[in-house]
């Protein structure tokens, strides 16, 4: 067997470069997406809009408000309500007074809209109180058609929102 044949076999098969890397190029390389289709698309769609609501209500604490927040766009729907609602329940556990910075939601149907009354309930039982801030113009017009904004209080901004519910929980007004 001739050896120096094998070896020049290879340097042609694999030019040799400083310039190439192989572990780049691999990771440079685009996956290749297969459209979906019937219901496997809409599996896909439900399962996106229940993923993980938990990690995506995000919680932090203003002036002794908390204050929860979506971290991407979502939309509420009949199929992921109940995970949006034991989500909030999680994050809000245990206070008394909750915003819900509705900026990331760009839908709710009817579920969504029981799940945020069900939450505002639980929050006033523990004499609480609970507000919706920067609705969407749509979700607002949805809150609005269904007669929510009767039942469930809802702000412009953040900061009227966690004032109006800090004054509220004083005792000094009562909203209308």
């Amino acid at each position: 067997m001739n050896t120096g044949t094998n070896k020049q076999r290879c340097r042609k098969a694999v030019p040799l470069s400083t310039d190439w890397d192989p572990i780049a190029e691999a990771r440079s390389r685009k996956p290749v997406e297969r459209p979906m289709t019937g219901e496997a698309e809409r599996a896909a769609a439900i399962l996106d809009g229940r993923a993980d609501f938990e990690a995506r209500i995000l919680r932090t604490l203003q002036r002794g408000v908390v204050v929860l927040s979506v971290a991407r766009p979502v939309e509420v729907t009949a199929e992921n309500a109940l995970d949006f609602l034991r989500a909030l329940r999680e994050r809000s556990e245990g206070d008394r007074l909750v915003v819900l910075d509705a900026i990331e939601i760009r839908h709710i149907e009817n579920d969504g809209m029981d799940a945020l009354l069900d939450l505002q309930d639980t929050l006033v039982r523990c004499g609480g109180g609970f507000a919706l801030a920067r609705p969407s113009s749509l979700v607002a017009e949805v809150l609005h058609l269904a007669g929510l904004d009767c039942q469930i209080k809802i702000y412009p901004t953040l900061p009227t929102a966690i004032d109006r519910l800090l004054l509220e929980s004083e005792g000094e007004t009562t909203w209308s």
